[in-house]
């Protein structure tokens, strides 16, 4: 069960709001400079649209570029007022599925969601919120890296999420809207400890074996 996780989420979701609701319209169509691809108000729309594709089962392709420009497409030109209304709408199931969620899971949303947040306060110039519980809540994926890179000294500050279940390390660089990620070149495997080279992290899925650097 994910009941702090889910209670975070909804704590964010108001703090989103209320930096959206002070920002100079303007802004919002200002560049996110973490995700060159995206406005503010395309952050906006990918954190509106998250939550209403999962509740309403729209899972193909989750997590990946094109589920996510989908989410932002279908609501690029609709008033910023109207999406937090459908975030409204759709969060509180998406709230309770988070806390019947196993807790990688939830925390996984809850990574991507706090990410963004704080792309959005970057862009807005509304810094703020960095000791939230979003911030502060340990998960799964995220401590498994953490414990891949107090092992090895050369991963250090050079571990990445990737989203859509993948990772990776390396020197960070853009990458369509979303946040930066290493070059494919640099490609290394992580060994969990398990003997299987791999690790599990977001949302299940495995990074794929690969050969000893």
């Amino acid at each position: 069960m994910s009941e702090s996780h889910a209670v975070a989420y909804k704590a964010l979701r108001g703090r989103v709001r209320e930096v959206v609701e002070a920002a100079d319209p303007a802004a919002l169509d200002a560049i996110v400079p973490a995700t060159p691809e995206w406005r503010a108000r395309d952050v906006l729309a990918h954190l509106v649209g998250v939550s209403d594709d999962v509740v309403n089962g729209r899972l193909e392709g989750i997590a990946s570029n094109a589920w996510t420009q989908v989410q932002v497409e279908a609501r690029r030109h609709r008033p910023v007022g109207e999406l937090l209304v459908e975030w409204d709408e759709s969060a509180p199931k998406f709230e309770s599925m988070l806390a019947a969620a196993p807790p990688e899971i939830a925390g996984q949303a809850l990574f991507d969601a706090a990410t963004h947040e704080h792309d959005l306060r970057n862009a807005l110039g509304s810094p703020g919120a960095r000791d939230s519980d979003a911030v502060l809540l340990r998960h799964e994926p995220a401590e498994a890296l953490r414990v891949l890179d107090d092992r090895d000294a050369s991963l250090h500050g050079r571990l990445h999420l990737l989203g859509a279940g993948h990772a990776d390390v390396g020197e960070p660089h853009r990458c369509n809207g979303h946040s930066s990620m290493p070059e494919p070149s640099s490609r290394r495997s992580l060994d969990d400890g398990s003997g299987r080279r791999s690790v599990r992290i977001g949302v299940g899925r495995r990074l794929p074996p690969l050969p000893a650097a």
